[in-house]
């Protein structure tokens, strides 16, 4: 593979890695936000069964008890809908956690590719310097030995 495709492929994995990191941070957000309005929820139910007890305490008509039941069972399944959202976004979060750790994986593969290549292309290039030297050596004696002989 030659340098500038492996620079190709390294700024493509660079950006697929950027994107996912960015994909990651919306799921973590997304799974945040819905954690918040589960807990909300839920809060707000806790805090409606307590004013039913207070007010079933006071005089409370059956058409008030039903009314509180009835609101309180909605809220049972908004509670329910909403860990199933939350499920979802714990999934998608996962999803987008194994994906960004693929893109950096490969990214980091990239990398090691690329300095593998550099340090090959460092010993070929010491190398050539090696043997232009062994030759500037070698013409510089042979040079110095025509010269002795001429003498």
């Amino acid at each position: 593979m030659d340098k500038n495709q492996l620079s190709q492929l390294i700024e493509l994995g660079r950006r697929h890695t950027d994107a996912a990191t960015r994909n990651l941070g919306d799921s973590h957000s997304r799974a945040r936000a819905e954690e918040d309005k589960l807990a909300l929820l839920e809060q707000y139910r806790r805090d409606y069964q307590t004013q039913l007890g207070k007010d079933a305490r006071s005089s409370l008509t059956s058409g008030a008890l039903r009314n509180y039941h009835e609101f309180l069972n909605k809220l049972d399944a908004a509670i329910e809908q909403q860990r199933k959202q939350l499920t979802a976004c714990r999934q998608q979060l996962e999803s987008s956690r194994t994906e960004w750790q693929n893109a950096q994986r490969k990214l980091k593969s990239f990398d090691a590719l690329n300095r593998r290549e550099a340090v090959r292309e460092k010993r070929q290039r010491a190398r050539r310097e090696q043997s232009e030297q062994d030759e500037h050596t070698a013409a510089a004696q042979d040079t110095r030995l025509n010269l002795r002989n001429a003498r």
